[in-house]
Formats: C-alpha cells, structure tokens, sequence
C-alpha cells in the first residue's frame, strides 16, 4: 500500500466558559483523537498537568511530545496548534514554541 505524507496542522482554542477547571483541576482530558488524512493525532491532557500529543503515520510510526502546563494562567483561554512533517512534529501555545521533537533519519532521506 502507498501512503502519501503530507504536512499538516491542527490548531485549537481553550476556552475558559467551555472547560472552566481544565488547568485547575488533576483530571485527564481529550480534546482530539481521530484520523487525518493517513495519520493519526491524539491531543490530550494528563492527570499531571501535561498537554500530550501524539502522531501517528505509516511512514514515520508514532511520535509523541508533551509539555508541562501547570504554570499557563487558569483564566485566560489558550490558543494549541500543532504542526508536523516528515522529519518533525512541533507544539505551540499562545504563539510560542513549546515543544518539538526532531526525526534526523526522515529529514536526510526528503
């Protein structure tokens, strides 16, 4: 089977009125899993306070980050996107780059 390895990216929004304890509370959270395009992408909070991604492709198998958001401000609504390539997944929040995890063996064979 040929898959085809696109870039992506998925981007959202939390929003205070809608998950009003997310950064107050220990409590697990998702807020994606599901299919996109050939890959797969799973977004979600962890009981010790990390945002969690993790991608999926038959090229590249799973790549996972994570980053602490224990210190994000509980009031204010929070804007997630995530990026990725074949030799890169990235995580950003509120425009900063936060996380990254780099494929050395993908990006020399593009």
């Amino acid at each position: 089977m040929s898959y085809t390895y696109k870039e992506g990216t998925f981007e959202f929004w939390v929003r205070i009125e809608r998950n009003p304890t997310w950064l107050k509370d220990r409590v697990g959270r998702r807020f994606f899993d599901g299919p996109i395009g050939d890959a797969k992408l799973q977004v979600s909070k962890t009981p010790d306070m990390k945002l969690y991604v993790e991608h999926y492709h038959p090229v590249s198998y799973i790549r996972t980050l994570s980053h602490d958001i224990s210190l994000l401000d509980p009031e204010k609504d929070h804007y997630v996107v995530i990026t990725w390539t074949p030799a890169e997944l990235i995580l950003y929040i509120d425009g900063g780059l936060v996380a990254k995890i780099e494929d050395r063996m993908m990006a020399s064979a593009m």
